[in-house]
Formats: C-alpha cells, sequence, structure tokens
C-alpha cells in the first residue's frame, strides 16, 4: 500500500532562467500556479520584471507550470 506523501515534506527548487523568461511565460507561471489560485503568494512578477518564488515555497505541484511553458525557462 502506497502512502501519501505531503507534497512539503520534501524540498523543492525552481530554477528560472530570466533570459528565457517571455511575457507568455510570465503569464503562464503566475495564472497557474497551485499557491497563487489558493490565496497565497506564489510565482510572481518582481519590480524589476523578473520572474520569482521563495525556495522556501516551491513544491512538486510546480512541475504542472514547468510542462504548461513552450520553453525550458523553469
Amino acid at each position: 500500500m502506497n502512502t501519501p506523501i505531503d507534497s512539503q515534506s520534501k524540498e523543492y527548487v525552481a530554477i528560472i532562467d530570466q533570459d528565457e523568461v517571455t511575457d507568455e511565460v510570465r503569464n503562464i507561471a503566475v495564472m497557474y500556479d497551485p499557491l497563487n489560485r489558493s490565496g497565497h503568494e506564489g510565482f510572481h512578477v518582481t519590480d524589476d520584471g523578473e520572474l520569482h518564488v521563495d525556495d522556501s515555497k516551491v513544491m512538486r505541484e510546480h512541475k504542472l507550470i514547468e510542462k504548461k511553458i513552450p520553453n525550458d525557462a523553469i
């Protein structure tokens, strides 16, 4: 029997290549972020226009965003 794994029990890292981040990538990351959708702050755009997520907030479900974007920016 498999035991459910809490997505916060493991540490995950999101590596963002700012040179590859386009407006489309920013929009997808912010729109589909499970934290943003639940009223918390996940992926967001900084005042400098860069895509950012705090390392402590990255979780397994962010893999969905990596699959949705059209390049390897995340």
